[in-house]
């Protein structure tokens, strides 16, 4: 249970939600792939864009709020959300980008695995990254 009460105007850069426990979509926003970690953060900055990010660093550095940060949400351990924290969601951040001269994609940090493959195969490249395309 999350006992640190941070406030939503806390935030007042940041282009996505900002979800504390009493917000509606909080427990769906916390949830991760591995269905038996139960972590609950003080709040949620669900980043939009890369700017977002270093805002969200910023605020918890200055706060001495410690910072869980989640991609794709995929860590078998949870390690992506922790109780009493920042949950830096980047999941909403699902950009790639692919140079097929040089045989090279770049993706931003909430990518599941079917997006990195279906920007690479319109080059006819394959990402040698697994099967499950929703691991993340």
């Amino acid at each position: 249970m999350s006992t640190r009460t941070i406030s939503p105007e806390s935030f007042p850069s940041l282009r996505g939600r900002v979800l504390g426990p009493d917000h509606p979509d909080y427990n769906d926003a916390r949830a991760v792939w591995n269905g038996m970690i139960d972590g609950r953060p003080a709040v949620i900055a669900q980043c939009l864009g890369v700017s977002d990010v270093p805002a969200c660093i910023r605020f918890a550095r200055d706060s001495g709020v410690p910072v869980a940060i989640r991609g794709g949400g995929h860590n078998i351990a949870g390690l992506g959300v922790a109780d009493d924290s920042l949950l830096i969601d980047c999941s909403k951040m699902r950009g790639v980008r692919v140079y097929p001269d040089e045989r090279r994609a770049v993706a931003q940090p909430g990518c599941l695995l079917s997006d990195v493959d279906r920007e690479t195969q319109v080059y006819g490249l394959a990402a040698v990254l697994g099967f499950v395309s929703t691991t993340g």
